[in-house]
């Protein structure tokens, strides 16, 4: 955590993964939030704004969660993000279905 206290907006961390083989950190932050509802984590990376977007909404039984990913090119050539985003999109589909299923485990834990 590089931001003390409750996560709120403004919150950073820093989060290290194994990406396609890669060990790669990244200081992450929450641009949006409201509780309960909807939150927004971003980050700078080579050029590019990368943002995720997480909607909680109330069913029987349970939550919904909804997940939008997000590319910003920034001063990257227009060409070469389509296949960026083609080429992480299946990992990154992945490494989401298991941080939710660790986060299912954690509140219902």
């Amino acid at each position: 955590m590089l931001t003390p206290g409750p996560v709120r907006l403004g919150t950073r961390w820093r989060e290290t993964r194994d990406l396609m083989g890669v060990v790669d950190s990244a200081d992450m932050e929450i641009t949006s939030f409201e509780r309960n509802r909807t939150y927004t984590i971003a980050h700078h990376k080579a050029g590019l704004e990368i943002a995720t977007t997480f909607w909680f909404e109330p069913l029987e039984g349970g939550t919904k969660v909804t997940v939008e990913f997000e590319l910003e090119r920034g001063g990257v050539p227009p060409g070469l993000l389509a296949p960026l985003g083609w080429a992480i999109a299946g990992k990154v589909a992945r490494v989401l279905s298991h941080d939710l299923a660790d986060f299912k485990r954690t509140i219902e834990g």
